[in-house]
């Protein structure tokens, strides 16, 4: 498959990745498609920002811990 659209990833410090994807065949999106996929990348964006800082804040402990 190859991408027809690219939706960004935002998260608290802006965009931070893209969210590339299309349907199995081609057709118009409508404006509920939209709405999708503007939802579902703004909860991956903000699931991602919440792993890194999550990561990070490990990193911290686990150094402050030696």
């Amino acid at each position: 498959m190859k991408p027809l659209w690219g939706v960004p990833l935002w998260a608290d410090d802006g965009i931070i990745g893209v969210m590339p994807g299309g349907p199995p065949e081609r057709r118009e999106f409508t404006a509920e498609d939209t709405v999708v996929l503007q939802l579902a990348s703004a909860r991956a964006g903000r699931g991602i920002e919440r792993a890194r800082r999550f990561q990070q804040e490990h990193e911290t402990a686990v150094t402050l811990q030696r």
